[in-house]
C-alpha cells in the first residue's frame, strides 16, 4: 500500500483512569492525556531531509499521493520544469502513447537528463540512493504528462461542436452523424457538406478545420507553449524542400483527442468520459498505421506527400488559426491525388 496516502505520523494516545471511591465524589475524576507520541515514519517531513545536502531537499506530500511543485524549494522547482519540459517533447517528437513501463523509463530518462543539463548532480547523486525520494519526482513528471494529453482533449472539446455543426442538427441526425465520423477516420477528412460524411474528401487527410484549430491551440498558442519550445527540433524528410513538418506523434494525438471529444457524442448529447491511454491506444495505432501505410508507404515512395501534408499542417498551426470551413466544390478524387 502507498505509504503516501498515509499522514506524516501516527499518533498514540493513553489514558489513565481516576480512582473511584464507594461514596460518590464531589467531582468527576480527572482525565489525564498524555502528550501524543510522533512515530517517526518513511514520510515524516522533519527526517526525510536529514542527512542530505540542502540543495536536494523536498518538500513532502501531507497525506497526499502527489507532491506539489509549487511549495517546492527552488532548485528542485527548477529541475522539475527542466524534466516536465524534456518529458513532453520526448512524448510529442517521438511517441505520445507509449505504455506505463516505457512511459516511466522516459520519465526516468528525462530526470536524468534535467539534473545533468542543469548540473544538479547532488540531486541525481541522492535520487540513485533514496528509492521515496525519487519515486515522489517521478510519480510527478509522469502524473504531467498525462495531464498533457487530457488537456489536448480539453481542447478538442471545444472545438467539435462548432468544427462539425453538431449543434446545427437534430439530436437523432448529430448521433448518425458522429457515428459515421468515427467510422474509419472519416473525421480527420474535410465534408464538402459539413453534416453529410458521403462528401468526404479522401484526398487531403488531415486537413480538417478541426485538426488544425487543435493543433494550433494545444501545441502553438502562446510564447511558452510546447511547439514553440521544440521548434528547433521539427525537421523534413523531403529531399526537394526543407520546411519544417508537424511531428508524427503530435497529429495522431491531436486527431485522437478529436475521436475522443466526437465519442462524447454518440447518443446525440455530449456525456463525459475519461481520456485514458489505455482506452485510446488503438485510435492512436489507427492514426500511425494510416501515416506510416497510406501516406508515408512502407517503401517511403510518399514521402514528398507526407512532407507537403506535414509542412501544411505546420504552417496552419504555427500561423493564425485556421479559417472557418466552407462547403467545397472540388470533385471526390482517389487518395494518390494528393499533392
Amino acid at each position: 500500500m502507498d505509504r503516501g496516502a498515509f499522514p506524516d505520523a501516527c499518533l498514540s494516545y493513553s489514558r489513565k483512569k481516576g480512582r473511584i471511591s464507594n461514596t460518590r465524589p464531589r467531582q468527576r475524576p480527572s482525565l489525564v492525556v498524555n502528550k501524543p507520541e510522533v512515530i517517526p515514519t518513511t514520510n515524516s517531513r522533519k527526517t526525510c531531509n536529514r542527512g542530505w545536502p540542502v540543495e536536494t531537499h523536498m518538500v513532502y506530500p501531507d497525506g497526499q499521493r502527489m507532491i506539489s511543485k509549487c511549495v517546492q524549494p527552488e532548485p528542485l522547482q527548477i529541475i522539475l520544469n527542466e524534466a516536465i519540459t524534456i518529458m513532453l517533447g520526448l512524448f510529442l517528437l517521438k511517441n505520445s502513447f507509449v505504455d506505463g513501463t516505457e512511459q516511466l523509463r522516459m520519465c526516468n530518462l528525462g530526470f536524468s537528463t534535467a539534473c545533468t543539463t542543469l548540473s544538479s548532480q547532488q540531486v541525481l547523486y541522492r535520487a540513485d540512493r533514496d528509492n521515496e525520494y525519487r519515486k515522489h519526482l517521478i510519480n510527478y513528471i509522469f502524473g504531467r504528462v498525462c495531464h498533457m494529453r487530457s488537456q489536448v482533449k480539453v481542447v478538442a472539446q471545444a472545438v467539435v461542436p462548432s468544427r462539425y455543426e453538431l449543434l446545427s442538427i437534430s439530436v437523432e441526425e448529430r448521433k448518425k452523424l458522429v457515428n459515421d465520423l468515427l467510422d474509419s477516420l472519416v473525421y480527420i477528412f474535410p465534408l464538402s457538406k459539413p453534416t453529410d460524411t458521403l462528401t468526404w474528401r479522401s484526398n487531403e487527410p488531415y486537413r480538417h478545420p478541426a485538426v488544425i484549430d487543435v493543433l494550433q491551440k494545444a501545441f502553438f498558442k502562446g510564447k511558452k507553449a510546447i511547439g514553440r519550445r521544440y521548434d528547433a527540433n521539427f525537421g523534413s524528410i523531403s529531399s526537394i524542400d526543407t520546411s519544417k513538418e508537424i511531428p508524427k506523434p503530435m497529429l495522431a494525438l491531436a486527431g485522437v483527442a478529436i475521436f475522443a471529444a466526437l465519442k462524447e457524442w454518440t447518443s446525440g448529447n455530449q456525456e463525459d468520459e475519461d481520456f485514458s491511454a489505455a482506452d485510446m491506444q488503438e485510435e492512436y495505432d489507427k492514426h500511425i498505421a494510416l501515416i506510416d501505410t497510406q501516406i508515408l508507404k512502407p517503401d517511403r515512395s510518399g514521402k514528398e506527400k507526407y512532407h507537403n501534408l506535414m509542412a501544411y499542417l505546420y504552417r496552419q498551426a504555427n500561423g493564425r488559426p485556421s479559417a472557418s470551413a466552407k462547403p467545397s466544390k472540388l470533385p471526390q478524387i482517389d487518395f494518390d491525388g494528393m499533392e
